[in-house]
């Protein structure tokens, strides 16, 4: 079906193409910042207790991928450093119309720290327009662009009500948000945020990440910044790497929704793999990450997909998986070709501008070329690779000395006193 709207698009005229084009946008929704940008409503809360607040769209386990479990993770554990000198108060804002769930992304992320759900209000359903009661003392995180940007009003009203110097808020940036959206009203929304005339404390999730924004001329008042590490929720399972016998299984990152992870390119490129390689038709190939149709490729065989796994399935399907392919078109590093690549999984990815991850661990294959027949060709070799030598992933050198360390963020005691002179 692909193939033959490819053909009909190709073949139709000018003149039908733009008329297509200008029908479908007639058809488009709002921009998003149409949607959720705008200010909440401000009021007084007159509680001298210190607060510390982080916006973020919710909760759910079944949404939470690494940026949110990063973003409630480095939350909790600031929480837990700012206590360290006195009371505090804890609120989670949340701006998606959802319910708390018992079980949330919020307590597995607490439970380390120690903090308890019932120790932190959480107001639920606060879209823009909201009224949101501010304290004095009071510092604000955001998790997302879209959080960011609807707060800066409410933190110009807190500085002009209490008569107090500007709070700065806290922004754990974990993407190049404009690039989420073609060059539009969206994207220069979200640069616009990272140029706030407002004080900005950025908690940059990478050095690569970090450079890029150095790059596009964005500066902060203060920045942070914290590598990739394996999760704790995947530690326990690290020792079984070397143990179980691996399958000549595939597993990719598969998420056709988001554009970043380059799903057509994937796509593509095992399809060429399968043909160009019947000598490899032994192996299986699955797809982690969200769900979506089998995707057919030569001999009989489907890329099939096992959706969104917990964090325990997902561990115990790294011990027994051979090859790993995770793209990503951003300067982000991403979680996955680091997680494949420390559980002995050959793993293939990407360059992107001065982004290269073959230099971390010996396991990582960073293509500088991304078509489609390049990955194919590299996915062959890895197969190749693994049945030479078995075990020769597991037994490969790491070069990131602090991937599997307990010092998540080392800035944290220089950050929380840095936020006292604002909570008191």
């Amino acid at each position: 079906m692909s193939r033959l709207r490819d053909m009909a698009r190709r073949a139709a005229p000018p003149g039908l193409r733009s008329a297509v084009r200008r029908a479908k946008k007639s058809f488009m929704g709002p921009s998003l910042f149409e949607v959720e940008l705008g200010d909440y409503r401000f009021a007084a809360d007159p509680s001298e207790v210190p607060r510390l607040t982080l916006v973020l769209p919710g909760i759910l386990r079944r949404n939470a991928f690494g940026g949110v479990n990063t973003g409630l993770d480095l939350f909790c554990r600031l929480a837990q450093a700012l206590r360290q000198t006195g009371p505090l108060d804890l609120r989670l804002i949340l701006t998606n119309p959802e319910d708390v769930e018992a079980d949330n992304a919020f307590t597995r992320a607490a439970k380390p720290t120690g903090l308890d759900i019932s120790d932190v209000d959480i107001r639920p359903r606060c879209f823009k327009g909201s009224e949101v009661a501010v304290r004095k003392n009071e510092v604000f995180m955001a998790f997302n662009w879209t959080c960011a940007g609807n707060l800066r009003g409410l933190l110009r009203a807190q500085a002009e009500h209490f008569d107090v110097a500007p709070r700065p808020m806290l922004y754990p940036i974990q993407e190049y948000e404009p690039n989420f959206y073609t060059f539009s009203s969206d994207h220069l929304l979200a640069r616009e945020v990272y140029d706030s005339d407002w004080p900005i404390f950025a908690l940059v999730n990478s050095s690569q990440l970090a450079r890029w924004l150095e790059v596009q001329g964005h500066s902060f008042a203060r920045t942070d910044v914290f590598e990739p590490q394996l999760s704790a929720a995947l530690r326990p399972f690290l020792k079984d790497a070397s143990s179980t016998t691996r399958k000549k299984q595939i597993l990719v990152y598969g998420r056709p929704a988001e554009d970043r992870n380059c799903f057509p390119i994937l796509r593509k490129a095992l399809q060429i793999w399968a043909e160009a390689h019947p000598e490899q038709a032994g192996w299986s190939v699955l797809s982690a990450g969200t769900p979506h149709r089998p995707v057919p490729l030569a001999g009989g065989r489907q890329l099939q997909s096992v959706g969104k796994l917990s964090l325990e399935d997902y561990a115990r399907m790294l011990c027994e998986t051979a090859v790993g392919i995770s793209l990503m078109a951003s300067p982000h590093p991403s979680y996955p070709p680091f997680e494949m690549a420390h559980f002995g999984l050959r793993t293939l990815t990407n360059r992107f501008a001065h982004k290269d991850l073959g230099t971390a661990h010996d396991n990582i294959v960073s293509l500088a070329d991304s078509r489609p027949d390049a990955l194919a060709q590299a996915l062959a070799e890895a197969c190749r690779a693994f049945e030479a030598d078995p075990s020769g992933g597991v037994k490969a050198r790491s070069h990131m000395p602090d991937y599997l360390g307990e010092t998540a963020y080392p800035f944290l005691d220089d950050l929380a006193q840095a936020l006292q002179p604002f909570l008191q």
